[in-house]
């Protein structure tokens, strides 16, 4: 469970903190103020919300409580430094955390009513899906703008991948 979720986790992250790094360069290149693409569906809440899924992804999956999430608007150096911090987290979690995790029941309280899931479910259908959903919506923010990143950016260096 740990490498279908901390380490997918930490390696996209890196990804999006790549794409980002691409995007603030493109607005400097344009003279163009980063709130532009900061405020796009808000790009920031989309990249605090791949912050927030792996965090809480990790904590469900180990039977911690997960972090809350804050909304409001970041500024690129801040999202980067936060995009930082998530990675420490994640990499301070160690695999014997993650004993019995696929079979842990969590509990979700979601708008459309309460949902018991194993946390094999839980991670194949709410928790990578929402992380992706972030992280694709965050890459096609910085795309429609004009930024050039391709599926390269998105996938990353996969040698290596840990």
């Amino acid at each position: 469970m740990y490498e279908f979720s901390v380490a997918i986790f930490r390696h996209s992250l890196r990804n999006l903190s790549g794409l980002l790094r691409k995007g603030a360069a493109y607005a400097e290149e344009r003279r163009m103020p980063p709130m532009v693409l900061l405020e796009m569906f808000p790009l920031g809440e989309q990249v605090r919300a791949v912050s927030y899924h792996a965090l809480a992804a990790a904590a469900n999956l180990i039977g911690e409580t997960p972090p809350e999430f804050e909304k409001g608007y970041k500024s690129l150096p801040e999202l980067l430094a936060e995009i930082d911090t998530t990675l420490t987290r994640l990499e301070a979690l160690k695999v014997s955390q993650f004993e019995g995790a696929a079979t842990r029941v969590i509990t979700l309280d979601l708008r459309r009513g309460r949902v018991r899931l194993d946390g094999r479910h839980y991670l194949a259908h709410f928790a990578l899906p929402n992380f992706f959903f972030h992280l694709t919506t965050a890459y096609d923010i910085l795309r429609h703008c004009g930024v050039a990143v391709g599926k390269a950016d998105f996938l990353g260096d996969l040698r290596g991948v840990s």
